[in-house]
């Protein structure tokens, strides 16, 4: 007969999770937690984001060229960072946030 009760030296996998055996020690979790991501400031994630906010503010079928929209996005954008911005927004024509034509980005 079955009353509930865990009979035995078998524990469930629940109960060894919790206990001693099997549980992940302190000092790893608090690594995990501690590890240090990429700052976004500065990532192509955040001057992705600054195109697409850039090209929100003009009028449907208005385009920027590239380097207008280089010294929206980024201070201190020059002619070196063309080949940095041209990739860029090629990335985001691919993914089909944004149209690139003639050197001018518009919305799709």
């Amino acid at each position: 007969m079955s009353d509930g009760k865990c009979r035995g030296p078998r524990r469930s996998a629940d109960e060894q999770l919790f206990s001693g055996a099997g549980a992940m020690a302190p000092t790893r979790l608090r690594r995990v937690a501690e590890r240090r991501e990429t700052a976004y400031a500065g990532s192509n994630r955040f001057y992705r984001g600054r195109a697409i906010e850039a090209l929100r503010q003009l009028g449907p079928g208005e385009a920027l060229p590239l380097p207008t929209l280089g010294h929206q996005i980024k201070g201190g954008f020059t002619d070196n960072d063309m080949a940095w911005l041209r990739a860029l927004v090629e990335e985001l024509a691919r993914d089909g946030l944004l149209a690139l034509e003639d050197d001018q980005a518009r919305l799709p």
